[in-house]
């Protein structure tokens, strides 16, 4: 009995002859192996083909010399490496997105390894198994994840969990996170022959400013570059410098010599400018080459939803916006073109 060919659109006098017909024509196979140019109906059948014939490994599409090099690729490939489903063999290369299958396909408690009939089941057993019941150490309420008992430390005990610590309040909680305990210091310091390294920008500024630096920047000198690229004002307090026809300066600090013995007043050493008294020579001494009688020539912008807060460096004011306490956007372009300008300028002076 005739049969027809309907891609090739041929009558052929039986299915012997058609079936011949699509074993022979092209069209009928139009997979072709690339390396011996046999072809097939289909890309598995190519595929197994090139694995068989020609070592192929078909995953990473390299040829070996050998099947024992093909096996021995798969073996040490973390290609091949895969982690298989225990249930329907399926292979993930991530632990957690096997996982996410076991749970979602196969109703596993995974904590547990074990499996449930049905969704259900398996949320039962969550809620009764006490492998499953986080207790909080600190106020003995107790939560059903480990992630959830984590929020719940943070947010209601200011607590830091991989450190163990509680916090008075939730800035000082802030405050700790932010600090070299769970942060790299990765903002070296550009001056010449200096090697330390700062986690923000008001430690490095506060380095700078202290005068250890080996490049000999003061906070002098930094107050007074702040001033002369800071032309609009943005983060210095016009109110507080001298206008001249070059713009504004810094005004003249206050002349303070060194304390001598002069200064005790018959139980402590006094600060003749404020009156604060301190126990040695040398804390006085140290009080007197502070900011402390500086004036407070930065405020942190209202314009930009600052809090106009005046400070006596630029390294507090650093500290206040890193803080984040008030509204001051942390990225604003008028703050940030300030800061890159200063920045230069610094690098400039002290590579």
């Amino acid at each position: 009995m005739p049969v027809y060919c309907d891609p090739c659109g041929r009558w052929f006098v039986n299915s012997s002859a058609l079936e011949q017909h699509e074993q022979d024509s092209p069209k009928h196979r139009p997979f072709e192996c690339p390396v011996c140019d046999d072809r097939f109906r289909d890309e598995e059948d190519v595929d197994e083909h090139r694995e068989e014939e020609h070592n192929c490994c078909i995953a990473c599409e390299r040829y070996f010399g050998s099947y024992g090099a093909l096996d021995q690729h798969r073996q040490n490939s973390p290609k091949h490496n895969l982690l298989e489903c225990p249930i329907c063999d399926d292979r993930f290369s991530d632990e957690n997105d096997l996982d996410e299958h076991r749970e979602e396909e196969h109703y596993c408690c995974i904590q547990c390894d074990r499996y449930f009939v049905n969704e259900s089941a398996l949320e039962q057993h969550r809620q009764c198994s006490s492998k499953h019941r986080f207790e909080c150490p600190t106020c003995d309420y107790v939560f059903r994840s480990e992630d959830d008992l984590t929020e719940h430390r943070a947010d209601d005990h200011n607590c830091c969990v991989k450190c163990a610590r509680n916090f008075q309040s939730q800035q000082n909680l802030q405050t700790h996170l932010k600090s070299s305990a769970h942060r790299d210091r990765t903002l070296p310091c550009p001056g010449r022959k200096c090697t330390k390294r700062f986690i923000s920008g008001a430690g490095l500024l506060l380095h700078l400013e202290s005068g250890m630096c080996p490049s000999r920047l003061t906070r002098e000198r930094v107050n007074q570059l702040a001033v002369q690229y800071d032309r609009t004002n943005v983060i210095t307090n016009a109110s507080r410098l001298v206008a001249g026809p070059d713009g504004y300066a810094m005004p003249q600090p206050p002349v303070i010599s060194i304390a001598t013995s002069l200064s005790f007043n018959g139980q402590n050493y006094e600060c003749f400018l404020c009156h604060r008294e301190y126990k040695t020579l040398d804390r006085l001494n140290q009080h007197l080459s502070s900011p402390a009688h500086d004036d407070e020539i930065y405020r942190c912008p209202k314009a930009w939803d600052g809090c106009g807060a005046e400070f006596r460096t630029l390294s507090a004011l650093c500290q206040h916006v890193e803080s984040e306490q008030c509204g001051i956007r942390k990225f604003n372009d008028p703050m940030q073109n300030v800061m890159e300008k200063m920045s230069a300028a610094l690098k400039g002076l002290i590579l």
